[in-house]
């Protein structure tokens, strides 16, 4: 069940601006010790999904992880097109086969 509807991006500006048509609260962050506290922020005012740049998914990943017996937040990890891996892509990846069961939706034709 869905604790409620509120939803974050938390990235660099131009990477949060384009959610803002979604109705997602941006958190903009410029380093590492604001993206830390944004993480710090979405987990205490109850926010269901948590969109979050790779760039900084890679340097937090210790801490994107619900409170501790709580469901919310799911955090989502986002292509950002700055670094050279593809960790957002392969979490998105890794969650639709979960869904469908099989790698049909990434086979390139």
């Amino acid at each position: 069940m869905v604790k409620n509807d509120k939803i974050a991006i938390i990235g660099d500006e131009d990477v949060v601006l384009c959610f803002k048509v979604f109705g997602a609260k941006m958190f903009g962050v410029t380093d590492i010790a604001q993206a830390k506290k944004a993480i710090e922020d979405v987990k205490k005012q109850n926010y269901s999904i948590v969109y979050v740049a790779q760039v900084w998914a890679k340097q937090l990943k210790h801490i994107l992880h619900p409170l501790p017996d709580e469901t919310f937040p799911i955090f989502v990890v986002i292509p950002d097109g700055r670094t050279e891996d593809s960790m957002g892509l392969e979490k998105i990846k890794n969650a639709a086969r979960k869904a469908l069961g099989s790698d049909r939706l990434f086979e390139e034709q």
